[in-house]
């Protein structure tokens, strides 16, 4: 039997032997919990099952909020020089750029807090910040893309 592909809503019969079928349904997907397992409730002929299968994606989910609202965390290429990403995990407590500010090699572009100790993340090289991918206040993940400057 290969199974696969269902959508929420849908009917299938799986063949077992001649004589032998299961009627399945899916009834729905939740979205994943803290740890991200979503739990998949069916019916089996007409049985109510439920069963927890982990999220291969869970890696790349950013929780927002206990709601169920989620967003994907942009995570900084470490072989591009332009990308500048999070040393450490923490909150952003200053941001000291702009996009279209023009920066000087090792100038303070924000400064990050992790229990608190502040970490100020400074530019490698001179340019134009093109992008700011967060806000003050915001939480960030070791790595997480805050800034690209060209």
């Amino acid at each position: 039997m290969f199974f696969h592909g269902l959508h929420e809503g849908e009917i299938i019969e799986a063949e077992l032997a001649e004589g032998r079928s299961l009627m399945i349904k899916l009834r729905s997907i939740e979205k994943p919990d803290l740890e991200g397992y979503r739990t998949l409730v069916f019916d089996v002929n007409r049985n109510r099952r439920e069963i927890k299968i982990k999220d291969k994606n869970w890696s790349n989910i950013n929780l927002l909020s206990q709601t169920g609202e989620y967003s994907l965390t942009e995570m900084a290429d470490p072989d591009n020089k332009h990308e500048i990403g999070s040393p450490i995990p923490g909150t952003v407590v200053t941001l000291l750029v702009k996009e279209g500010d023009k920066v000087t090699e090792n100038q303070p572009l924000m400064v990050v807090e992790a229990m608190k100790m502040e970490t100020r993340i400074t530019s490698s090289f001179a340019g134009i910040v093109s992008s700011v991918n967060i806000k003050e206040g915001q939480q960030v993940k070791v790595g997480e893309l805050l800034i690209v400057v060209k």
